[in-house]
């Protein structure tokens, strides 16, 4: 409005400055008209020149006009003509025309400034303003105005009565203008000006390029104005209606709006009835808005005031809304408030169908103070959802806050349903219980107050529902809000009854403390029923992230009884989230056992879920005998894979060895809480022996009874346990096992082993293994073991047979303490030993003899090795016995070629080898035999220095004792192949002769050996 007064000011100025000017050279013409203008300019004070280039009667006209500073005028005119007539009072002005015009004015205090041609204007008068009698014809007429509100641009072009009848074009530019809180960018104004009844009439369209009021932009707005205004400027009245492409206030964007106005005023107040629309506004909260209001507006020196009524035709949601059901759907997961959350979703996505409202509103901005107030709200959604609070003024917004009175009632469209009761900035809410899918939620009368900083409220919700697979009941949360967020402390939580699955936990009570980002538990003892066994719970502590509901607990532990076995569960941490498909999460630190099984994990890790189906665990655990002396080292269960469903606890594992990692067995568990029944079945595909793993590094039991194993071994095991006890038994095979044991090395073992007691391991009799070979001091081979092993870790050998050399080795049987460091002792007999094939066997050369032989070798192995106590060979009947070598044949003494011949043909009737010490050490051999001489098979007879008569009947006694490593008993045997060591053993100084090309050879007799006296 200031604008247009400031248009109309600045036409009608031109028009009586110039005028003015006219009227004042002609009122006050004289002859010599130039004179006259001069001294008329003189007398004021005002500079101008001006050429003159027709006076005459009735028109004159002057060019090049220029009044004020010749450097910076403050009029200039192309030209000038002014008509003058008679009138009652002489002369007077009738006309002025002009073209070419520039006007330089300014706004000051209110008023229009024009430098020097102020001063040409009549003298202030306290009369109103009147429009002088005038006709004007002005022709590219154009006037700058600087003004606090900015620079701005005019263009007048027109002609007619400035009282009546003028009519003629204005245009307005301005860059920029800033007034009343707004500013406009690239304002223009174009519309047709008209004098009608002495009123300065304006019709033609404003538009602005952007437009900004405090947090409002806009932009591409046009203003349709028709407006009158008095001559004097103090009433107006018009109509005007805008349209405005795009309105912006923070996150919120409006399109399509529009308005209209009729409007009429004074210089004491404007009053204006209006209808606005809004076709969308899009934001966070909004998607679409179709809105009209319409109603009254009064402005007046105080400000402003409005009343009327608004009305929602169509509300979209927007984006915020559609996150805020999305993080709906994703609350709670499988607990109570899980659906509740969910229908709550589905409820605001019901509004996206549309919500349609109504209210009437007063607003006031008075003196500095403002109020809203809103009476007779009503808000109904195609989803059925209804809002209402009926009465006046039942929301009030003013500088103190806002206020609530009345009553509202709210529901539908699965929304809760209820009633608030509000008495300013305090009120009550009931709602009626919430039910969605098998859950329900009801809150005690909620308190609740508003204040600048926000809403507080206080209330107790009580909630059943589901939690994971089972179900709660009776579960009550206070709820408290301070200032608009939750209040922060410790509150007391109960529940009546607790069900997951078979279990069932009694009502407790709990304290939770609320925090600025999660919630925490207190320590928390439970107790309850599995199935229909006692079982406890407890826990350190607890927390529930609010953000993403993310939960952990701190050091669980479960304690269920099963008749007289306890089942115990522990973990250090658990962590988890609620999900629609149930309960999720991690576990560390995780040990306990099952009832009787002779099991125990620990160090369990892993991922744990509880569905619908049940509980099921991913992951790895060690796994221990629970056995004061375990039977087996701690095993790596990988790979596991447990369920837990109506009671049954079915899991599935590979057993590793932690240190090589080798895969010993697979495991399969079943167990039954219910009556502590129970199985697992133990599967070996290939458990191989090498350097990377030996059977120490999984049982103690064969820690110093088998070394060095190479091979495989494959089974299967099975335990089973009931309230009662426990029973094992397996059916385990090798193909080909080697190893090093105390009697010394076993090659080939192969066999089936069964076990009536896998975990005691216990067999049944008549086990039985072959052997490739074995060498307890003497290579033997193609063996056969019976044994069985007896609790107690004792092992029963009943017998062992190998052949050799056409007769047979025979173990004895005996018995071994294999859970002590006690003494081993086996006995070996030796039954119809052949000598000949025995030396066949053994490639002695140069030596024959027969016979056969029996006999028996006790042996002892303790923590100072293996040894041979009372060990004896005796030739079973006579035999033969004959030597031809390099030494029976070489140049000896008297005796020795006299002892070497009877060897070369020598037939014995008895013969004894005694054996006593340690196998690793010195062994004492003692070898006896006697018999007479025969005539040589092959070759002569030694040749003596003088005849003997009947020298081949001579009888002859061998007694020789030999001390060596019973690892050489090779030596032993080469003593009957070469004679020479046992004659030495009686002359020690007789050396063989050599032959002339032949190396020098050993002595006859080894440093080992003496002759027996």
């Amino acid at each position: 409005m200031a604008v247009r007064r400031i248009v109309l000011w600045i036409w009608l100025a031109l028009a009586i400055g110039l005028g003015a000017a006219l009227i004042a050279l002609w009122s006050h013409r004289e002859p010599l008209a130039k004179d006259a203008i001069d001294d008329f300019l003189a007398q004021r004070g005002v500079k101008a020149s001006y050429e003159i280039k027709a006076i005459e009667t009735r028109r004159q006209r002057l060019e090049n006009v220029r009044i004020g500073d010749p450097q910076r005028p403050d009029l200039t005119a192309d030209w000038l003509e002014i008509d003058v007539g008679p009138s009652l009072s002489g002369l007077s002005i009738k006309a002025v025309r002009a073209g070419g015009v520039r006007l330089r004015a300014r706004v000051i205090d209110q008023k229009i400034s024009m430098g020097s041609v102020d001063q040409l204007l009549p003298p202030p008068s306290q009369e109103p303003f009147r429009l002088p009698r005038l006709d004007v014809a002005l022709e590219d007429a154009r006037a700058q105005l600087e003004t606090p509100y900015g620079p701005i641009g005019l263009r007048l072009d027109g002609q007619g009565g400035l009282r009546a009848g003028f009519e003629g074009r204005l245009v307005l530019l301005a860059p920029q203008i800033a007034a009343l809180g707004c500013t406009a960018r690239n304002l223009t104004v174009s519309g047709d000006v008209a004098v009608i009844g002495a009123r300065p009439n304006f019709s033609g369209p404003i538009r602005f390029a952007k437009l900004g009021c405090a947090n409002f932009e806009g932009e591409a707005g046009d203003i349709q104005l028709d407006a009158s205004i008095a001559e004097d400027g103090r009433d107006w009245r018009g109509a005007a209606r805008a349209v405005l492409a795009r309105l912006t206030q923070g996150g919120l964007t409006a399109r399509g709006g529009d308005a209209t106005f009729e409007f009429s005023g004074d210089a004491q107040k404007t009053s204006a009835k209006f209808q606005l629309g809004l076709a969308s506004l899009v934001g966070r909260d909004v998607a679409a808005l179709l809105a009209r209001a319409d109603g009254d507006v009064v402005w007046s020196a105080r400000g402003l005031e409005t009343a009327g009524q608004a009305r929602i035709l169509r509300l979209m949601p927007g984006r915020q809304t559609r996150q805020m059901a999305q993080q709906l759907r994703d609350l709670g997961g499988a607990t109570p408030i899980g659906p509740v959350a969910r229908q709550l979703a589905t409820a605001v996505d019901g509004l996206s169908r549309g919500v349609t409202g109504q209210a009437r509103f007063a607003a006031s901005h008075r003196d500095g103070q403002f109020a809203v107030n809103l009476s007779d709200i009503g808000l109904l959604s195609a989803s059925g959802a209804v809002l209402r609070m009926p009465g006046k003024d039942v929301v009030t917004a003013n500088n103190s806050g806002l206020f609530l009175n009345g009553m509202a009632r709210f529901g539908g469209g699965l929304f809760p349903s209820g009633r608030a009761f509000f008495n300013g900035q305090s009120g009550a809410l009931n709602f009626q219980p919430y039910v969605a899918d098998g859950a329900r939620i009801a809150l005690a009368p909620t308190q609740i107050s508003l204040g600048a900083q926000g809403v507080s409220l206080k209330t107790v919700a009580t909630l059943d529902g589901p939690l994971g697979t089972g179900r709660v009941t009776g579960l009550t949360l206070p709820i408290r809000m301070e200032k608009g967020a939750l209040w922060r402390g410790c509150l007391p939580i109960r529940y009546r009854a607790l069900r997951i699955a078979q279990l069932r936990l009694s009502s407790a009570a709990l304290t939770a403390c609320l925090g600025q980002r999660d919630v925490r538990l207190a320590p928390v003892r439970l107790f309850g029923v599995l199935d229909q066994s006692p079982i406890r719970f407890s826990v350190a502590g607890a927390s529930y992230h609010l953000k993403d509901g993310h939960w952990r607990v701190l050091g669980p532990s479960a304690r269920l009884q099963s008749g007289t076995d306890m089942s115990v569960l522990t973990a250090a941490w658990v962590t988890g989230r609620s999900t629609p498909a149930g309960l999720s999460g991690d576990v560390t630190g995780l040990s306990g056992s099952l009832g009787g099984v002779p099991l125990l994990a620990s160090q369990g890790s892993g991922r744990w879920r509880v569905t619908r189906d049940g509980l099921s665990f991913d992951g790895k655990i060690m796994i221990a005998d629970r056995q004061a002396e375990p039977r087996f080292f701690p095993l790596s269960a990988d790979a596991i894979q447990l369920r837990l469903r109506n009671g049954q606890v079915k899991g599935e594992a590979l057993l590793h060895e932690p240190k090589s990692g080798a895969l010993v067995s697979t495991l399969a568990v079943q167990h039954n809480l219910s009556d502590g029944r129970g199985g697992a079945q133990l599967g070996v595909e290939k458990l191989s022996f090498n350097d990377r793993l030996q059977p120490e590094a999984i049982s103690p039991v064969t820690l110093g009874v088998v070394a060095n194993v190479q091979g495989s071994l494959r089974g299967q095991g099975r335990i089973d346990w009931t309230p009662q006890g426990v029973t094992s038994s397996g059916r385990f095979s090798t193909n080909g096992l080697d190893f090093a044991a105390a009697f010394g090395p076993v090659n080939g073992l192969s066999g089936e082993i069964n076990f009536t007691d896998l975990l005691g391991l216990v067999t049944a009799r008549g086990q039985q293994v072959r052997l490739a070979s074995v060498n307890p001091g003497v290579l033997v081979s193609d063996g056969q073991v019976r044994y069985h092993i007896l609790p107690g870790y004792k092992l029963q050998v009943e017998g062992g047979r190998w052949p050799f050399a056409g007769g047979a080795l025979v173990l004895e049987p005996t018995l071994f303490d294999m859970a002590q460091a006690a003494d081993r002792r086996l006995t070996f007999g030796v039954e119809g030993l052949d000598a000949g094939r025995f030396i066949a066997t053994m490639q002695f050369e140069n030596i024959t003899a027969t016979g056969t032989y029996d006999g028996h070798l006790p042996m002892i192995f303790d923590a100072a090795g293996g040894r041979i106590e009372g060990g004896r060979l005796v030739a079973r009947g006579g035999g033969t016995l004959s030597y031809v070598g390099d030494v029976s044949n070489g140049d000896l003494g008297l005796i020795s070629r006299f002892a070497f011949d009877a060897l070369k043909s020598m037939r014995y009737d008895r013969l004894s080898i005694d054996l006593n010490g340690a196998i690793d050490g010195d062994v004492i051999t003692r070898i006896s035999f006697a018999g007479v001489n025969q005539a040589p098979i092959d070759g002569g007879r030694t040749k003596l220095p003088i005849k003997i008569l009947g020298a081949s009947n001579l009888p002859f006694v061998f007694n020789v004792t030999i001390t060596a490593k019973f690892r050489q008993l090779f030596d032993m045997a080469r003593s009957f192949n070469d004679p020479s060591i046992l004659i030495n053993r009686l002359i020690p100084k007789l050396e063989p002769v050599p032959k002339p090309t032949a190396p020098q050879p050993k002595p006859v007799h080894p440093a080992e050996s003496s002759p027996k006296p």
